[in-house]
């Protein structure tokens, strides 16, 4: 064992908008979100080969219909997109 320290790091940041809107006897929802994540990893001040470092990003688009066709019944249909990169950084 060298007694090297390893250092692993997650950086999260990111955002979610929504709106729901009423219409009728129906509840519409849309929305869209965003996350980005910068991976870092490092052993004694060099990289880490174990844990790589890079970044990701995912995005998606939503919307919802939520209705009672029945007094006993609530259905929520709904279409999400997605879409996810992940991208490596420069070896040096």
């Amino acid at each position: 064992d060298s007694g090297d320290e390893e250092l692993r790091q997650i950086t999260t940041s990111g955002f979610t908008a929504k709106k729901t809107s009423q219409i009728e006897n129906m509840n519409l929802q849309t929305g869209m979100d965003f996350n980005r994540d910068a991976l870092k990893g490092q052993l004694a001040n060099a990289s880490l080969a174990s844990y790589p470092g890079g970044t990701s990003h995912v995005f998606g688009l939503y919307t919802e219909v939520e209705f009672r066709p029945h007094a006993k019944w609530l259905m929520s249909p709904g279409v999400r997109f997605n879409s996810y990169e992940l991208k490596p950084s420069d070896a040096t």
